[in-house]
C-alpha cells in the first residue's frame, strides 16, 4: 500500500509541477511583464499599449476562469468594433475546455498526492525526490524539442489538442496581435525554467531526506 502511494507521488509529480507552473504564468501580471520586455514587438495595426493589455487580459480570463467567454465575445476595441471574430471566439472556447480539464485533473492529482504524503509521513520525502527527478527528465526532453525547433513543438502541440487548422489565424486577427509568436516563445521558456527550479528543489529535498 505504501509503495503504491509513493509511486503515485512519483508519477503525478511531472504533471503537477508542469501544469502548476503553467497556471502561475497564466496571470495578468505575466502579460504585463511580457509586454514591457525590451524588444517585445509592438502591435503593427494600431492597438495602444493599454488597449492591447486590456484585450489580452480579457482573452486570458476567458480560458482560465469559467463564465468569461461572453466577455470575450462582447469585447470591443477603442473604436467600438468587435475585438474578436467568431472564429477566434470558437477557438478560445476550445482552449477553455482543454484548460478546464487540465485544472480539474490537477486538483484531483494534488488531492491524491496530498493524501499520500500525509499517509506516508516523512517517508514521502524520497518519493517527492524521485518525482522531482522524473520531472527533470521529462522537462529535459521537452526543452530539447523546444530548443531544436520551437515552431515544430508549438505546431505539434496544437495539432494534438485542436481540430484541423482552427488554431491558425492571419496576423491581422486580434489573437495574433495580442499573443504573437514571441509571446509564446518567452512564456514557454518561462514555464520551463520555473518548473526546472521547482523540480530541482524537490529532488534536493528528497536527496537530503535519504542522508
Amino acid at each position: 500500500m505504501k509503495k503504491a502511494l509513493g509511486l503515485l507521488i512519483v508519477l503525478f509529480a511531472p504533471f503537477l509541477i508542469t501544469v502548476g507552473s503553467a497556471m502561475i504564468f497564466m496571470q495578468p501580471l505575466a502579460i504585463k511583464l511580457e509586454y514591457s520586455r525590451p524588444g517585445f514587438p509592438a502591435d503593427r495595426y494600431g492597438f495602444s499599449g493599454a488597449e492591447r493589455y486590456r484585450l489580452a487580459v480579457i482573452g486570458l480570463k476567458s480560458v482560465v476562469l469559467p463564465g468569461y467567454l461572453d466577455d470575450l465575445a462582447n469585447a470591443r476595441t477603442a473604436d467600438g468594433k468587435k475585438a474578436f471574430n467568431e472564429r477566434e471566439v470558437s477557438h478560445m472556447r476550445d482552449v477553455r475546455k482543454l484548460v478546464a480539464v487540465l485544472q480539474e485533473l490537477w486538483i484531483v492529482m494534488a488531492i491524491v498526492a496530498a493524501v499520500a504524503t500525509a499517509w506516508l509521513g516523512g517517508k514521502s520525502r524520497r518519493y517527492w525526490g524521485y518525482g522531482g527527478l522524473l520531472t527533470l527528465v521529462v522537462l529535459a526532453v521537452l526543452i530539447a524539442l523546444v530548443w531544436w525547433n520551437f515552431d515544430w513543438f508549438f505546431t505539434g502541440f496544437h495539432h494534438l489538442f485542436f481540430e484541423g487548422n482552427t488554431w491558425i489565424f492571419p496576423e491581422t486577427d486580434t489573437l495574433i496581435r495580442l499573443y504573437p509568436w514571441k509571446f509564446w516563445d518567452d512564456i514557454t521558456w518561462g514555464v520551463g525554467i520555473f518548473a526546472i527550479l521547482v523540480s530541482s528543489a524537490l529532488t534536493l529535498y528528497g536527496f537530503l531526506a535519504g542522508r
